[in-house]
C-alpha cells in the first residue's frame, strides 16, 4: 500500500494558493511528515511486548534529525466535539466531585474525557 502525501499531486502547477503556500514555506519553514505503520503478527498490538517495541521506536524517532514531534498510540492527541450543555454538565460534576471531602485526598480523576 502506498500513500502520496505530497499535496502538489492534487493541484495544478499554476494554482495561486499553492504558489503562495510554497512561497511561505520557502521563506519561513516547511513541515514534512513520515508515517510508520506497524502491524502485530499476533493480531494484538496491545501486548506488553508490542507496546515496548512501539515505545522503543518512538524514542528512536525523537532522535531523528530535525524532528519536532512524534505521535504514537500513547501520546496521540484526540479531540471530541461536545455541545455546550454536555460540557457544562461535565464541568459541574467535576467541580462537585472535587469539592466533596471524601474525594479531596484521592488521586485526581479526569471526568472530562
Amino acid at each position: 500500500m502506498e500513500f502520496d502525501g505530497d499535496y502538489h499531486a492534487y493541484f495544478g502547477d499554476d494554482n495561486p494558493e499553492l504558489l503562495a503556500f510554497d512561497g511561505l514555506q520557502q521563506k519561513y519553514t516547511k513541515d514534512d511528515n513520515i508515517f510508520i505503520v506497524l502491524t502485530a503478527k499476533n493480531g494484538d498490538v496491545f501486548t506488553k511486548e508490542n507496546l515496548l517495541a512501539i515505545e522503543e521506536l518512538t524514542a528512536k524517532a525523537w532522535k531523528t534529525p530535525f524532528s519536532t514531534h512524534v505521535d504514537e498510540i500513547t501520546n496521540f492527541q484526540h479531540t471530541i466535539g461536545l455541545t455546550m450543555m454536555t460540557f457544562m454538565w461535565r464541568i459541574y460534576h467535576l467541580m462537585k466531585w472535587r469539592s466533596t471531602p471524601t474525594n479531596s485526598s484521592k488521586k485526581k480523576r479526569d471526568y472530562l474525557l
